[in-house]
């Protein structure tokens, strides 16, 4: 008895933990042209006292999105979804469902559907291993194990700067023109931008070019993505609170040829004291292309500097500390007991020794020129004083 009465109670519990889904919606499609529309369709059944329906898309690692359905007279509906207002995470798995509100207040949920949404813009070629999944398009056919020969050594160097176990496998991309990827991130400002990386889905973006040597360019963008993928294996969530100049100075320390025309931009940017203050780096890199270059070289130098200074287990414990809420200021002096500027002042001391401070950062080369005028004003007004005191109290 005992056990008829556990079934029992099982199955009543079953049957209303279901009540909630029920299939009221059939013959769902979906189809998009990316990063221009998504269009979902579909057959509502007749559900007696039913009010407002509506689509829900979840987006892998994205907010989700409610939109209302207005169905025709036979109950077919037709949902246009505006890929350039609000775009989806590309390479990204989309789930969606659908809601239907009785007219007691009680909401309905059919089933779940997805799809991937991936730039099908392109008929792409195919590689896998055990490390990578590689889609590029064009006529090569070897390239994909050149990219994958590639990614292999990246990571391992990626590795040794940031020794954390990587998550296998991941996904690289390669477009055939810095146009092409470009178009594929409709969000993006930045647009000198050649690589991307989506860490939380272990995607990566890169480009080729017709101009340079193509080896040579996925030499330098792969192992920068994947530096961005580890870092996001160790930061999570709060990948975004972590400094900027950490997160592209471990990243660009990473790729497997040093850029030229950054290092000559570093330099010049030493010499001419146009240095940018890594306070202001902390949260983002400027959108310009000038300035992002400079950014992106004393970043590497200053992450460089300090792997010399404490090794590489440090990066880690910055890396990790940045999920706790700390300032950039406070994520240094716990790390390295120095304040951000006293460690970038040790970094000139050390790395550019003929070159003072004062001349690096603009705005304090600024402050002292405004005090020696302001002191050059005071003595001059001061003389004056005592010379006009004097000729008072000469006799007449």
């Amino acid at each position: 008895m005992i056990l008829a009465l556990l079934i029992s109670f099982l199955a009543v519990n079953s049957s209303n933990a279901s009540a909630q889904t029920v299939s009221f919606v059939t013959d769902v499609t979906s189809k998009y042209q990316f990063g221009q529309q998504l269009e979902i369709t579909g057959q509502l059944l007749d559900i007696n006292g039913s009010g407002m329906v509506s689509l829900i898309l979840q987006p892998e690692k994205q907010a989700s999105r409610q939109i209302s359905i207005t169905p025709q007279s036979d109950l077919s509906f037709q949902v246009k979804y505006d890929l350039t207002a609000d775009p989806l995470q590309p390479f990204s798995r989309i789930y969606y469902w659908f809601q239907a509100e009785q007219a007691d207040g009680t909401v309905t949920t059919s089933p779940s559907f997805w799809f991937d949404y991936f730039d099908n813009r392109y008929e792409w070629k195919t590689y896998s291993s055990k490390l990578f999944n590689i889609y590029w398009t064009g006529e090569d056919t070897n390239l994909g194990q050149v990219v994958n020969d590639i990614a292999k050594n990246g990571l391992e160097k990626a590795t040794q700067i940031l020794p954390v176990a990587p998550q296998v496998p991941n996904t690289i991309y390669v477009y055939p023109s810095l146009k092409s990827l470009q178009e594929g991130l409709s969000s993006s400002r930045q647009e000198w931008i050649a690589g991307h990386a989506s860490p939380e889905l272990g995607v990566v973006l890169v480009s080729t070019s017709q101009d340079t040597d193509t080896t040579f360019d996925l030499e330098r963008q792969i192992p920068h993505e994947l530096m961005h993928i580890l870092q996001y294996q160790v930061i999570g969530s709060d990948y975004d609170n972590a400094p900027a100049w950490l997160l592209e100075g471990l990243a660009t320390s990473s790729e497997t040829y040093p850029y030229p025309e950054r290092d000559r931009a570093l330099i010049n940017a030493v010499e001419q004291g146009r240095l940018l203050p890594f306070s202001t780096l902390c949260q983002s890199f400027p959108l310009q292309a000038e300035q992002a270059t400079i950014a992106y070289a004393q970043s590497v130098s200053f992450t460089d500097y300090i792997q010399q200074i404490y090794g590489s287990t440090i990066f880690e414990n910055m890396l990790s500390l940045s999920k706790t809420g700390l300032s950039c200021d406070q994520l240094v002096k716990q790390s390295t007991n120095l304040t951000l500027n006293k460690l970038t002042r040790n970094w000139l001391t050390t790395e550019y020794p003929g070159q003072k401070a004062v001349r690096t950062f603009p705005g304090i080369t600024i402050l002292y020129a405004f005090l020696a005028v302001v002191v050059v004003i005071g003595l001059f007004l001061l003389i004056r004083e005592i010379h006009r005191k004097q000729s008072h109290e000469l006799p007449s």
